[in-house]
């Protein structure tokens, strides 16, 4: 009987030592997940993209775009996939290959107004809109770009329309040359 228990205890010490090393810290909320991967903890949360488990975030000199896990009520395993320096331009337009997810696009369109959505035109003819929040986006890029290279998906966006509610053109980014994109902006 001896043997027995002492079978079992050592089963449930090394159980409980193993599964203690191989856990990963979670978190309740998603801010504070992103705060534990992100040196700065003055970050702003502007856009959680459900879809693809992306996050768009603000600092003072950086918008962030970072992948998430959420399981049984826990966020976990924030990591960083893109940071942006926020001085660049007046619109911003990205596009990243992420394993887990396909090929993406996201943007910020820095102004005072209120962007409605974001209208996105690919030389292919596909034409996507997306809901703005915090006039910024996060999409998953048509079905038809999912097999393009992603060192070539910059190359097949041919324009980037910021829209308010009256649907009028606050910022466009036009690529004529898709080496130099031309940014416009409207008021």
């Amino acid at each position: 009987m001896k043997r027995i228990f002492i079978y079992v205890s050592c089963f449930i010490m090394f159980a409980s030592i193993f599964s203690g090393c191989s856990s990963k810290p979670t978190y309740s909320t998603l801010e504070e997940a992103v705060k534990s991967n992100i040196s700065s903890h003055q970050i702003e949360i502007l856009n959680v993209c459900k879809e693809t488990n992306l996050v768009l975030c603000y600092n003072k000199y950086h918008y962030i775009l970072g992948g998430y896990n959420y399981n049984n009520g826990n966020y976990d395993n924030f990591k960083l996939i893109n940071k942006i320096d926020t001085c660049n331009s007046e619109i911003v337009v990205e596009t990243e290959y992420i394993k887990e997810v396909g090929n993406v696009i996201w943007g910020i369109l820095n102004t005072e107004d209120q962007v409605e959505k974001f209208i996105i035109e690919y030389l292919n003819g596909d034409t996507e809109q997306v809901t703005a929040i915090n006039n910024t986006f996060i999409s998953s890029m048509p079905d038809s770009l999912q097999d393009t290279d992603p060192n070539k998906l910059r190359t097949q966006i041919l324009n980037v329309y910021a829209v308010n509610e009256s649907n009028n053109i606050l910022g466009k980014l036009k690529t004529y040359n898709i080496a130099d994109p031309i940014i416009v902006m409207v008021n």
